[in-house]
């Protein structure tokens, strides 16, 4: 229901529930993309896993 409410208020779910189990959700696939094109949460570049073609 976060993403839901969220969106109708124009908003996302981190900005509408930053501790709900929905920004949780995000906060994760952010980690995980990240993590696949080499870039750390921390701000320091890694070299990438693969290359994306």
């Amino acid at each position: 229901m976060a993403y839901i409410h969220a969106i109708t208020q124009g908003q996302g779910v981190l900005e509408y529930e930053p501790r709900s189990n929905a920004a949780d959700e995000i906060r994760a696939l952010y980690k995980f993309i990240f993590k696949e094109i080499g870039v750390k949460t921390n701000g320091k570049k890694e070299r990438p896993r693969r290359s994306v073609a």
